[in-house]
C-alpha cells in the first residue's frame, strides 16, 4: 500500500510537471533489503537510493535524482544534524516505527526534527509498554494533536493506567481513530499465501557432536 501510494506520487509530480522531491523511509537496517526487493517487484519503475553504510554520500543535493530514499533509524540518529533535517521530503515514512515510542530516545527526537509534507508511520504494535507510546507516534505524524508530553501524561495516561479511566480512553480513541488506518489479521490473513514450512537438516561436527553428549550426560547426571 506506501509502495503503491508513492508510485501515485511520482505520476502525480510527472503528470502536473513539478519538479519532485524525495520521500524518505526510515527503517530497522534488517529490512532495507526486503523493501528494496518489494520496490522492484511492485514498483520498477521507483528510481530508489539506499543511504546506508559507512561510506554513504553525505550530500542530500543528490536525493533530488530520486523517488525514495531508503535508510535506517541508526543512520538518521548520526546524520539528523546540519544534513537531514535541512532536506524537505515529500514523504516521510517509519516503519516498525515503534522503534521512536520512548519520546525522549534520541531517534525519537531526531525523526521529529525532520522536514516533509506528509508524514506516515507503519507499525503493528502502536503501543507496547504505555499508552505514552501512542504520544510518541503522533508527536511525529500530527504534532500537538495530544497536545505536550506532561500534558498527555496528566490527562491520559495517568488516568488510563492508574484509574482505569474509561471516559478518557475513549476520548483518546475520539481524537486519534481519523489519523490511524487498521487492518486485523482477518482482513490480513487473506492477501497472504499459504504457509509454506521447510525442514532443513543439519548434522553436527565431531566438536558439536562431542559437547552435545557432554551436555546431555552432565544433565542426565543431576536429575
Amino acid at each position: 500500500q506506501t509502495l503503491a501510494l508513492l508510485q501515485a506520487e511520482k505520476e502525480r509530480f510527472a503528470a502536473e510537471g513539478a519538479p519532485s522531491h524525495a520521500s524518505l523511509l526510515i527503517l530497522p537496517t534488517s529490512l532495507i533489503y526486503n523493501w528494496e526487493m518489494e520496490a522492484r517487484k511492485f514498483t520498477p519503475k521507483m528510481r530508489i537510493l539506499k543511504y546506508t553504510g559507512v561510506f554513504r554520500y553525505k550530500n542530500t543535493a543528490i536525493f533530488n535524482k530520486y523517488d525514495l530514499v531508503i535508510t535506517s533509524y541508526g543512520i538518521v540518529r548520526q546524520d539528523i544534524d546540519d544534513l537531514l533535517e535541512k532536506y524537505y521530503f515529500n514523504y516521510i515514512i517509519l516503519d516498525e516505527a515503534q522503534a521512536i515510542k520512548n519520546p525522549d530516545a534520541a531517534i525519537a527526537r531526531a525523526v521529529r526534527r525532520l522536514n516533509g509534507k506528509h508524514r506516515l508511520t507503519l507499525t503493528g504494535t502502536p503501543v507496547e509498554n504505555s499508552t505514552l507510546d501512542l504520544w510518541s507516534q503522533m508527536a511525529f505524524a500530527n504534532p500537538g494533536l495530544l497536545g505536550s508530553q506532561s500534558y498527555f501524561q496528566q490527562q491520559f495516561v495517568a488516568p488510563i493506567e492508574k484509574k482505569n479511566d474509561t471516559a478518557q480512553l475513549q476520548k483518546l480513541h475520539a481524537l486519534v481513530k481519523p489519523f490511524i488506518l487498521r487492518r486485523h489479521k482477518s482482513q490480513v490473513a487473506k492477501d497472504l499465501p499459504e504457509k509454506m514450512e521447510t525442514k532443513v537438516y543439519c548434522s553436527l561436527t565431531k566438536e558439536q557432536a562431542s559437547l552435545y553428549e557432554a551436555v546431555v550426560k552432565e544433565t542426565m547426571r543431576t536429575l
